[in-house]
């Protein structure tokens, strides 16, 4: 442990709220209010109206259900149980007025514009209200992350201060139970258990990045890059994951498939710290031994091998394997010690829904983003960062509300990254931010 983390000052042990359902509301309690304010007291003993069930989600979007608690019976529960199944923006901003006019309801009028928000990214307009109902209830954490959303194509939206970090208001165990939900977990322990005895062809040397072992980044260094790696190294509990700074090449930063598995960075790298958090942090995220095959791997050999670690070592079946990703699973069967066999037999038994390419994929890149997301504490840096770095993405930028809906509408991953912004898991965490630092 080195100094940095030995004389932090920890925040309290609060448990974080479960990250909201985008697609339903359901009855549980009462519902989350991220910021400490002196609220309307509420009846306890009302009505509690649910929203249709969720419908299956990728994983992008698929988390455990939020609840909305009514102090008084809606004056049509059809009219908005109809608004959130024909998807009709204006009957929920309709209703969310509505709401907003009794101020014993103003928190639920939120709740209604952040799950409709969460639903579809797209609402701008949605967006907009929700954000000035936030600055109305003097809800700063709200009020900040929907700002920072309006503010990648909306210059009125942006604000001069500084980014919010969330070293001591979160934990690192917040941080990693919240990387992954319960349905890929099992997937991520196998695939831990896969690069354990990975073999050779998947693992590269330092020499093959044009890296030596002296390129190394100690996280005490003072700059920008040592600042941000040792946040990230803290935050996500992989202090004994390095990173190497190329001594020539671009502005890349990736993680690297070596034993163990590293980060490095190209010698161009110059960003703002905030911009490296996001970065660094989605890097080493991926260089975690779940994610890093995965995520290094081109997609027709992920493809593959997670053919190969189903056909090996998932429950029975009757599909087709082809030639191979057969010929992969026997070696890899021969490769992993009876023990991991075991267990990776376990975990997949277990496991929600089949082993299945696209949405283990998904869900490391989830992840990633995630942890990115924590780290900087930015949302703007990290939708930013994000297009900057993908190359379908990146020649539109987020200049305008059009570049920034074509965004949500082909970028599972951007949408993800909004939703998971507008969850009760972050805005509980930046609503500690914002407490600890007003």
């Amino acid at each position: 442990m080195d100094a940095r983390t030995s004389d932090r000052p920890r925040p309290p042990e609060l448990p974080l709220a479960m990250e909201p359902e985008p697609f339903a509301v359901a009855p549980s309690a009462r519902p989350v209010e991220h910021d400490v304010r002196p609220t309307v007291q509420m009846d306890t003993t009302s009505l509690l109206e649910t929203l249709p069930a969720p419908s299956s989600e990728n994983a992008l979007a698929a988390a455990p259900p939020a609840v909305v608690l009514v102090q008084a019976p809606i004056p049509d529960a059809e009219a908005l149980r109809r608004a959130f199944e024909s998807n009709d923006e204006a009957a929920a901003e309709q209703l969310a007025h509505a709401f907003a006019d009794d101020p014993a309801r103003i928190f639920e009028a939120a709740h209604v514009l952040r799950v409709f928000v969460r639903r579809d990214p797209t609402r701008v307009r949605a967006l907009r209200a929700l954000h000035h109902l936030a600055k109305r209830r003097s809800s700063i954490a709200e009020a900040e992350v929907t700002g920072e959303i309006l503010a990648t194509f909306d210059p009125e939206y942006r604000m001069d201060r500084p980014p919010r970090y969330l070293e001591d208001a979160m934990s690192p165990k917040e941080v990693g139970a919240a990387l992954h939900d319960g349905a890929t977990l099992p997937w991520i322990a196998t695939f831990a258990l896969v690069w354990e005895a990975a073999l050779p062809e998947y693992r590269r040397s330092l020499a093959a990045y044009s890296v030596a072992g002296t390129d190394r980044v100690i996280p005490q260094t003072p700059t920008p890059l040592g600042r941000a790696w040792a946040a990230a190294a803290w935050l996500l509990e992989a202090a004994g994951t390095n990173l190497y700074l190329r001594r020539s090449g671009s502005a890349e930063i990736f993680a690297a498939a070596t034993q163990p598995p590293c980060v490095i960075a190209g010698a161009a790298v110059s960003e703002p710290e905030v911009v490296l958090r996001f970065r660094l942090a989605r890097a080493l995220t991926l260089a975690q031994p779940g994610h890093v095959l995965l995520a290094t791997l081109t997609p027709p050999e992920a493809a593959t091998l997670t053919a190969s670690v189903r056909a090996a070592f998932g429950p029975p079946g009757e599909e087709k394997i082809e030639r191979t990703a057969a010929g992969l699973a026997a070696t890899l069967w021969q490769a992993m010690p009876s023990r991991a066999q075991q267990k990776a037999r376990d975990l997949l038994a277990r496991a929600e829904m089949p082993l299945e390419y696209g949405a283990a994929r998904a869900a490391v890149e989830l992840a990633s983003l995630k942890a990115g997301l924590f780290v900087c504490g930015s949302v703007r840096t990290a939708l930013e960062s994000y297009v900057a770095e993908d190359p379908e993405l990146a020649p539109a930028g987020l200049r305008a509300e059009g570049a920034y809906l074509a965004a949500c509408r082909t970028s599972r991953p951007f949408a993800g990254i909004i939703r998971f912004a507008l969850s009760d898991t972050f805005l509980s965490a930046r609503a500690r931010a914002v407490r600890l630092r007003p």
